[in-house]
């Protein structure tokens, strides 16, 4: 009887055990599936080439998308964070106080406001309370063979948007400006200090500075142009490098996520200065959603995008449930790049997920290329009904609506992204951008060529007729 009764428990539990681990199974085929798909999707929808993504789950990774795991990517704004921590590493030395103004470290840098002389502290930079905004007609960019240290003379003494300290401003020169800091006070380049106190200690050897890799595969960089992602190069820059050009993989970026949950042995030291990295000092405002090169999301999520010309990047992580995800892509797709990443992550942490999210660019893509098609099929048109008396006045009204779009298009465009339409067309937009308001321009000339045109033959009609009003007719008019 014993034996009988120990046996159905046995059998029992064999059968629980089994049911257990085909539950188990099915949940990660789930997962795993529900990945894939909304990889797919992303790829599909924003017409991305090459997309890579690895998950880390209490210190288990998993990767999908592209085969090569070792190809690098532009991170852009993620970038940041490595700024921050090079910065956190100098401070934990003692060769920075946070607390102090940056002329400081910057010997003879200021901004005003008001035109009044003022002086932004680390921490502002670091927080991005400085009263610099992302304008580029406000403060240019670093331009091609320009230093660090050279870039920051050109923005000295420029005006701040708020008084330094008093409100957040998302801006890349907060951290080209920490870049010149480390410059100073390492008294190394920007360079050889990441890769000698950051990097290197780290383990990440395939995180790069810029274009500083060689003999390294690269999925190259793209742009969108009618509905197609074209191979696309952008320089990379000096100066601009601390705030948003660096070059990794998606092995390093694993690696990356697990050193900032802890899943990963570093020292002492950078255990410490990359804990303080994710914290609002007790003296800043504790509203603030953004730290030491990453975004605060609540529920302690923690994270950060990132988009150059041609790349884009998201990075998050959940310490409480200890789940990452990263995704890479070599298209500027922002707003996508960043849904993907997000909603893997609240897949895997149990939270509500969204639909699909449309990249701006993607968008103006579909708004340009309508616009080329458009106008193009119209100056089709309008050529074959171009000796119809009556398209005189049709010309000169489409004439009139299409100027006064691409007028709005010019104004509008430039005060949207705060850049001249030499940095919109040449850099970031579209190419159907470019394309879209030439053909408008050319449909104004042909509707305004027309309607003249279709003016000067009717003129003439009525001058054979002896309706026009040539010198003739007028001494006939006066005789009678």
């Amino acid at each position: 009887m014993n034996i009988k009764r120990k046996l159905s428990i046995c059998l029992v539990s064999i059968i629980i055990l089994c049911y257990t681990s085909g539950q188990s199974v099915m949940a990660v085929m789930s997962l795993e599936q529900t990945v894939e798909s909304m990889i797919e999707e992303t790829k599909k929808k924003a017409k991305i080439n090459h997309l890579s993504v690895v998950i880390v789950e209490h210190g288990v990774e998993t990767y999908y998308g592209e085969n090569d795991r070792e190809a690098l990517y532009q991170i852009g704004s993620m970038t940041k964070a490595f700024t921050a921590l090079g910065i956190l590493y100098l401070a934990d030395d003692g060769r920075i106080n946070l607390h102090e103004p940056i002329d400081t470290y910057i010997p003879g840098f200021y901004a005003t406001y008001h035109e009044e002389r003022v002086i932004p502290t680390v921490n502002d930079l670091l927080y991005q309370i400085s009263g610099y905004t992302n304008s580029e007609k406000d403060y240019p960019s670093a331009g091609k063979g320009m230093s660090l240290a050279e870039w920051a003379e050109s923005i000295n003494g420029s005006e701040l948007s708020v008084y330094p300290g008093e409100q957040y401003a998302y801006s890349n020169v907060n951290y080209n400006l920490l870049g010149v800091i480390i410059e100073n006070v390492s008294q190394m380049s920007y360079e050889e200090f990441m890769k000698e106190c950051i990097l290197e200690p780290l383990g990440l050897h395939n995180t790069y500075c810029g274009e500083t890799f060689e003999n390294e595969i690269i999925f190259e960089g793209t742009r969108l142009g009618f509905s197609f992602a074209f191979p696309y190069d952008c320089d990379v820059n000096e100066g601009s490098i601390p705030a948003g050009y660096f070059y990794s993989n998606i092995t390093d970026m694993c690696r990356w996520l697990k050193i900032q949950m802890g899943e990963e042995f570093v020292s002492e030291k950078y255990r410490r200065i990359i804990e303080r990295s994710h914290r609002i000092a007790s003296d800043i405002n504790q509203n603030l959603s953004y730290v030491s090169g990453w975004e605060l999301y609540g529920e302690q999520i923690i994270g950060h995008s990132g988009a150059t010309p041609n790349y884009s990047s998201r990075i998050m992580f959940d310490n409480q449930n200890k789940v990452g995800v990263c995704v890479l892509t070599n298209l500027n797709t922002a707003a996508s790049t960043d849904y993907l990443c997000t909603q893997i992550l609240y897949q895997m942490t149990g939270r509500t997920t969204e639909g699909f999210i449309y990249d701006i660019w993607r968008i103006f893509d579909w708004i340009f290329t309508g616009i080329t098609i458009s106008g193009l099929t119209l100056m089709v048109l309008v050529w074959y009904v171009r000796k119809r008396d009556s398209v005189g006045k049709i010309s000169l009204y489409l004439g009139i609506i299409i100027a006064i779009l691409a007028i709005a298009i010019l104004i509008v465009m430039p005060i949207l992204f705060q850049a001249s339409w030499k940095t919109i067309l040449l850099v970031w937009s579209p190419i159907s951008m470019s394309s879209g308001i030439l053909v408008l321009l050319m449909d104004c000339i042909v509707l305004w060529a027309t309607f003249f045109r279709t003016n000067r033959r009717k003129n003439e009609n009525n001058n054979k007729n002896g309706e026009g009003t040539t010198p003739d007719n007028y001494r006939r008019i006066s005789h009678t």
